[in-house]
């Protein structure tokens, strides 16, 4: 567990540790981990994983399994570690998340404000707030409680993006005047994006006679949002949003993909497309690799593509 933490901590490239995910993943190893690691350990590993943005179904299977001893016996870090991880790579696994809740009012006591962010934000991105409503205001009353000279301008984002999914699945949830409006400033700053590749895709469509649309729309209708999660390309009469994948969307996969096989989106992307749905807007996603491959096509190949996906749009 060490070694995947140290990894990680100092940034090495992802394709360098991609014998080391593929050897974590083995039934073998993960076997070893859960019977040997202790929950601090087994959450290195996983947090690791996460930080290189590997897919990892055989850990994932492997701490699902185990959940209850694991997280029961884990202190708030390993524990807000284990969901954060897990909700970051989309694996949204209800047996893990039940146990994470089942320990929520003692985290609420005895963790520190980061692992009180770290699992409001995992149950938001995993779409599990509503059903486990008593856990989450547990949760938030205690971060409405905490110093807000703790809490970074990260922390703040994930709060206001926690309230927004809240939203979502029909809870609201109070802060305080100081606490909200540190989140409402925090989702005012400008998320980066794939500007190329969003600058690529609007030629193309208007290239193909695609009018009409607007780049970079809040999905909500009076923008309560801000910056956070808007849409990158938006059909607004028809109400269809165009979603541009770039990279940071997607797992480093383990295993070999089949010919025009995506990689698995992480949770954050499928985060957003959940709520964008929630909110009456039918959601297209277009991925960078896909968007490669056209490019090589010829330019009738190219209008069909658009055409079939896009149908009377604009």
């Amino acid at each position: 567990s060490n070694t995947v933490w140290a990894l990680a901590t100092m940034g090495f490239k992802v394709h360098l540790f991609a014998n080391l995910a593929r050897t974590y993943d083995r039934r073998e190893v993960v076997d070893k981990i859960l019977y040997e690691g202790s929950p601090q350990e087994i959450s290195n590993i996983v947090w690791g994983v996460a930080q290189f943005r590997s897919e990892c179904p055989g850990l994932v299977n492997g701490i699902k399994g185990d959940a209850e001893r694991i997280i029961k016996n884990g202190n708030s870090q390993a524990v807000s570690n284990i969901a954060y991880a897990l909700a970051d790579l989309g694996y949204f696994e209800k047996r893990v998340f039940d146990a994470v809740v089942g320990q929520a009012e003692r985290i609420a006591k005895g963790g520190n404000e980061q692992s009180l962010n770290n699992i409001l934000w995992s149950l938001a991105v995993a779409g599990r707030m509503k059903e486990n409503e008593r856990a989450v205001e547990v949760l938030w009353k205690e971060v409405n409680r905490m110093d807000v000279d703790r809490l970074g301008e990260k922390d703040w984002t994930e709060l206001k993006l926690v309230s927004l999914f809240a939203g979502s699945e029909g809870m609201e949830l109070e802060a305080g005047e100081v606490h909200q409006r540190k989140m409402d400033e925090a989702a005012l700053h400008t998320i980066s994006g794939s500007e190329t590749f969003e600058n690529n895709v609007t030629k193309v469509l208007e290239r193909f006679d695609f009018t009409g649309f607007k780049r970079e729309v809040s999905p909500f209708d009076q923008g309560e949002g801000g910056e956070l999660l808007k849409i990158d390309i938006v059909f607004e009469k028809e109400r269809v949003a165009l979603e541009l994948d770039g990279p940071s969307h997607f797992l480093k996969s383990i295993e070999e993909k089949g010919d025009g096989e995506e990689p698995r989106r992480d949770g954050p992307t499928m985060a957003k497309t959940r709520l964008m749905e929630s909110l009456g807007w039918k959601v297209l996603r277009h991925g960078y690799m896909s968007d490669e491959k056209l490019k090589n096509m010829p330019e009738e190949k190219m209008r069909e593509f658009w055409v079939k996906k896009l149908g009377e749009l604009g």
